[in-house]
């Protein structure tokens, strides 16, 4: 299906088209590190366009907002200076009606403003964010104190410590070490919770972890969370886990199924927040496989043939709605443990997301960026990041 909108030019974006894809590695077809991972696999490399956060929606600069409320496969045409041209897959719509928004305004400022009420407000960050530094450290209590302390020597302020690695570590060739999908504390970190304690009271930093929606197969997790999973379903066969790359096999919470989330909320409160942490980056909501499709039984159909270098087919909504039930999901985990006494306490951030996403979303990681100045994928790359996500309420890092 398609839809012309005339009048008016988009800021920044004109004159190039814009399908709504998850990222690669790199996004620059032209730099030479996407180069090298596209030899190996032309599904690895990113481009300009790429995001972990595919919205169906954009602010003109003719004062309007145009908005689709759908998870379908989209694509943005700017390329002509006159009109704007948007593409919806006819194979994602199953023959459902999709809604649409044009909001008009005086000025940006306004329409902005408009826009905000429209997405959402995203909830408040905690105080004691801003009264320093959020350190990323791994590798066991006794190498992050000590590397806690060197920073403190060199004058440092440190309002908290991300320790990723909480669960312990899978280390694979290519990505070094991960951390391990087992949401329970490795030995490495079996004194987490007085550790936790003491760095709030003597040294006022506080703890934050790590979590993602997948759980490593033969894990203790995994034993307990075997009803509440998604798999890959085919007809008449039993099910088959899913090949996550990174950890050789697993299953993914079923963000869809009440029964699901509610056992993962109790999970994370006892095992993480009991333990003393004050927050936890909720990660890889993009992950989830392109060629799933939840069924109303919580299953899902598997599609072994899906063309990955054009994806249009239903399962695609999947896809790009997991991010935004994922994040609702983690908010939830703090409401729920805070329950109004320590709502402000409890910080969350996030890599991916979407439509109607920003308002269970406190902070958006704008992912890794190469460690130079390179515009499309360099430190500054967070700068245009950080200007075009707050238009859709949402503070970055």
């Amino acid at each position: 299906m398609k839809l012309i909108l005339h009048s008016g030019c988009i800021w920044v974006l004109l004159f190039r088209m814009y399908p709504l894809d998850s990222i690669g590695i790199g996004r620059n077809q032209s730099n030479r590190l996407t180069q090298i991972i596209e030899s190996r696999d032309p599904s690895f490399g990113g481009d300009f366009h790429h995001t972990y956060w595919p919205q169906s929606s954009f602010y003109s600069s003719e004062n309007y907002l145009f908005l689709l409320d759908t998870y379908c496969y989209t694509i943005f045409n700017f390329q002509e200076k006159e009109s704007t041209e948007i593409i919806i897959s006819n194979d994602c719509l199953f023959g459902d009606k999709i809604t649409g928004l044009i909001l008009q305004a005086k000025s940006f400022p306004e329409l902005v403003a408009r826009g905000n009420k429209i997405f959402g407000y995203q909830p408040k960050l905690p105080d004691w964010v801003f009264d320093g530094a959020i350190l990323e450290l791994q590798d066991g209590i006794e190498v992050v104190l000590k590397r806690f302390e060197d920073a403190r020597t060199h004058r440092v302020e440190i309002t908290a410590l991300y320790i990723k690695d909480w669960t312990g570590q899978d280390v694979s060739q290519f990505y070094g070490g991960q951390p391990k999908w087992n949401w329970i504390r490795s030995d490495s970190y079996a004194n987490i919770d007085i550790f936790s304690e003491n760095m709030k009271r003597i040294r006022n930093a506080r703890i934050l972890g790590y979590l993602s929606p997948y759980i490593e197969s033969g894990t203790e997790c995994f034993n307990q969370f075997t009803p509440f999973l998604i798999y890959n379903y085919k007809e008449n066969s039993a099910p088959k886990l899913l090949n996550f790359g990174v950890v050789t096999s697993g299953g993914t919470i079923d963000v869809w199924s009440k029964s699901s989330n509610l056992h993962y909320i109790n999970w994370i409160t006892e095992h993480l927040l009991h333990a003393g942490f004050k927050g936890w980056m909720a990660d890889s909501g993009e992950y989830f496989p392109i060629n799933l499709e939840v069924n109303s039984n919580g299953q899902c159909s598997y599609q072994p043939n899906f063309d990955t270098s054009y994806p249009i087919c239903p399962t695609i909504t999947c896809h790009n709605e997991f991010p935004i039930k994922w994040s609702k999901l983690n908010y939830e985990i703090a409401a729920t443990f805070a329950n109004g006494s320590d709502a402000d306490e409890i910080l969350i951030f996030l890599r991916s997301g979407g439509l109607w996403a920003a308002q269970y979303t406190p902070i958006l990681n704008a992912g890794e960026q190469n460690v130079d100045w390179s515009i499309s994928d360099g430190l500054p790359s967070t700068i245009t990041a950080g200007v075009f996500i707050y238009l859709q309420k949402c503070n970055n890092i």
